[in-house]
Order: C-alpha cells, then structure tokens, then sequence
C-alpha cells in the first residue's frame, strides 16, 4: 500500500473560541481527509511554554508524543522566521 506524504498547514483557534472543542473538530476532520488521501499520520509541531500547555493536553489526548529537536536553518537573505 503506498501512503501520501508531505503536507504542511497551520492550525489556530481564535483565543475568544478556545476550549470550545473547535479545535478537536478541526483535527477529526483533518483525519477523515488524510485517510481519504491514504495518509497514514499527521505530524504536529507543537510550542511548550505555559500558554501552550492546553494545545498539548489536546494533542497528547488525540496522539502519541515523540520528542525530537527541531532546528530552523536560515536561508540567506531570507528575514522572515519560518
């Protein structure tokens, strides 16, 4: 069976709507698309200060947690932060 790869997308909920369960939705519908397109995980990279703490209880409830280092390489000439 060949899966489907690669795809990249930011994933916000408006602070005035947070725990709402709006971004649960979000993500079970992101599934049913992925496994349409024969995807088999979905990837997030998650922030992990204290304001981010409520985002990682959903995702450690909806996932399994891998910790690995992430490291931003800058692009010459490049000025914005990716």
């Amino acid at each position: 069976m060949e899966h489907s790869c690669r795809a990249r997308a930011d994933l916000a909920v408006a602070s005035e709507h947070r725990r709402e369960g709006i971004a649960t939705v979000l993500i079970e519908k992101l599934k049913e698309i992925a496994a349409k397109r024969r995807v088999y995980v979905i990837f997030v990279q998650a922030d992990t200060g204290i304001e981010d703490e409520p985002a990682m209880a959903l995702y450690t409830k909806l996932g399994r947690r891998e910790d690995v280092v992430h490291f931003d390489i800058a692009v010459e000439g490049e000025t914005s932060a990716a």
